[in-house]
């Protein structure tokens, strides 16, 4: 899997938000998010999972530990 493969997979499960960086962890890609208020109509998770299997979840720093991973802006 490659950085578009998640963010389609990404993309058709989890709507208004856009993908504005990431992490690539053992687990998969870490995809930093955007909300898009007139899409999303409210905010929640901005960090989203993409397995390598293709499963989708929110997550935060805390729980990934994702700050000492290089960042790539999109």
């Amino acid at each position: 899997m490659n950085i578009k493969d998640a963010i389609t997979i990404f993309s058709k499960t989890i709507s208004g938000k856009k993908v504005i960086g990431y992490w690539i962890s053992k687990k998969g890609f870490i995809l930093n998010t955007k909300s898009i208020p007139e899409v999303d109509g409210f905010y929640g998770p901005e960090q989203f999972v993409v397995t390598v299997d293709g499963k989708v979840y929110g997550t935060n720093p805390l729980i990934e530990d994702f700050d000492i991973l290089p960042y790539k802006k999109l």
